[in-house]
């Protein structure tokens, strides 16, 4: 929560309703973005202004909803070449361990 300059904790802005809208919205479709539940709020509370720092903060802290950043990857990483690689490598660490063992 954020303080003022008194050091007393801001009172959330933001009723229950704001918050049961979130958690319904986001039960309702597990892969929608901060940017969807920003458009979600603005278009069911109509005059409402609001960041999607604001949303990312409210489902986290308020809503107890994690957020999942996705990771890019290059199409190499997937390439036939590259998972062969990796297999070899697995056998070869596989064999090694083993003869550790003996």
């Amino acid at each position: 929560q954020k303080k003022n300059k008194t050091g007393r904790q801001q009172a959330s802005q933001l009723n229950d309703q704001y918050k049961k809208q979130s958690v319904d919205f986001y039960d309702e479709k597990p892969t929608a973005t901060i940017e969807d539940g920003v458009e979600e709020w603005i278009k069911i509370f109509e005059g409402l202004a609001i960041k999607n720092s604001r949303v990312a903060e409210i489902m986290k802290d308020e809503c107890n909803l994690s957020i999942k950043s996705a990771t890019r990857h290059s199409a190499e990483r997937s390439s036939p070449k590259t998972i062969k690689a990796r297999a070899v490598w697995v056998a070869e660490w596989i064999d090694h361990l083993e003869l550790e063992a003996l």
